[in-house]
């Protein structure tokens, strides 16, 4: 056989080895970090809240709606398990305090003669997660309970705790071996439920709140043990 016919030969065998080698260091890589343990951290953010303010014991006269948002920011601890799969299932849970703060209008006609407030003051989240693990790189879905510490005002003022459901996803990348960092969003629904502040001082037009819900976009920073 011509040389010249054996050099293209022996190049693309080295390029084979070359790639197979490559892959194979990668995916070594890539089962060389795991997810598996306990982790706690610092979590960080901005929030969007939403509600409307409303009369009656079953709020069914409905007054402003308000936008509240904010920073926020505080803990967090939970737990991974990789699977060989690289499945990676865990819990988490967090509290958050929060300066999600929002205001309407003078609405006298509504009561809301210096206009009426839904502060967010606080938040925590119990939830589920199940992500991917791509080497030092966890993209995740998560869903649970939230109970966000409410305060309402309209023309008298209560707090409130809200229960519910929240949802969203992120990706969390491990920057060492016991440090990752990750970037998440969370929705908080509605959950239909309604609240008077003071019915025993409210009088027309009232001191009620429902519709709420938020969406949260956090930061967090975390130490695995």
């Amino acid at each position: 056989m011509k040389f010249s016919r054996i050099l293209p030969l022996l190049s693309a065998t080295a390029l084979l080895a070359l790639a197979t080698t490559s892959a194979r260091a990668a995916d070594l890589e890539v089962s060389t970090f795991d997810w598996s343990g306990f982790y706690g951290g610092l979590v960080a953010g901005y929030g969007w809240g939403n509600s409307q303010h409303c009369d009656d014991d079953g709020c069914s006269y409905d007054g402003p709606k308000l936008d509240s948002d904010g920073l926020l920011g505080g803990l967090e601890l939970g737990y991974n398990h990789q699977f060989q799969n690289k499945l990676v299932l865990g819990a988490e849970a967090d509290y958050v305090l929060a300066n999600m703060d929002g205001s309407s209008d003078s609405t006298p006609a509504y009561g809301c003669n210096t206009g009426c407030k839904t502060n967010i003051d606080g938040m925590g989240t119990a939830r589920l997660r199940a992500g991917v693990a791509l080497g030092r790189h966890l993209p995740y879905l998560t869903a649970g309970i939230a109970a966000s510490d409410v305060y309402g005002q309209l023309r008298f003022g209560d707090d409130k705790t809200f229960w519910n459901f929240v949802a969203g996803g992120g990706v969390e990348y491990a920057a060492t071996d016991r440090i990752s960092v990750k970037v998440e969003y969370l929705h908080v629904f509605d959950n239909g439920k309604d609240f008077v502040f003071a019915p025993t001082n409210c009088t027309a037009p009232g001191c009620g709140l429902k519709n709420y819900s938020a969406d949260l976009l956090r930061l967090g920073v975390n130490l695995h043990f």
